[in-house]
């Protein structure tokens, strides 16, 4: 999938996004699965694939990319949700991390944070092999 300024921009992307595709990619980028993998972090819309997802890529590719998303979620908060067990101020809910001590907010990040990265990736890599099956 060939994504442009263009395509950016009647997507709804604001003007700061596509300046900043544009410096970072110049006129357009060839995405595949290889190329989201190996760039979890510096794509669209401030590294949202979901935004990605719903706005770029065509309708039929869009449900699939919203069903498998779905289910990329549900992995991922049944894998973080044992890290809540034994905060119960946090008990499940995401607003609960203001009221954890800094010790244990730091503990839940460190443990958190490869969890995140992992979901993310898999996200990427999802997005961009639907994004091959776009033609242009």
């Amino acid at each position: 999938m060939k994504i442009t300024r263009e395509i950016l921009e009647a997507a709804g992307a604001g003007e700061e996004e596509v300046a900043r595709f544009t410096e970072l990619y110049g006129a357009s980028i060839d995405v595949t699965e290889a190329w989201c993998r190996e760039h979890p972090k510096s794509v669209l819309r401030y590294n949202d694939w979901d935004w990605a997802g719903r706005h770029l890529l065509p309708l039929p590719l869009r449900l699939e990319f919203e069903r498998q998303q779905s289910l990329l979620r549900s992995d991922y908060l049944r894998r973080t949700e044992p890290l809540c067990i034994g905060h119960p101020k946090i008990n499940g809910q995401w607003g609960g991390l203001h009221l954890l001590s800094v010790t244990q907010k730091a503990e839940y990040e460190r443990l958190h944070a490869p969890l995140w990265d992992d979901y993310q990736l898999r996200k990427a890599a999802l997005f961009g092999r639907l994004a091959e099956q776009v033609g242009g």
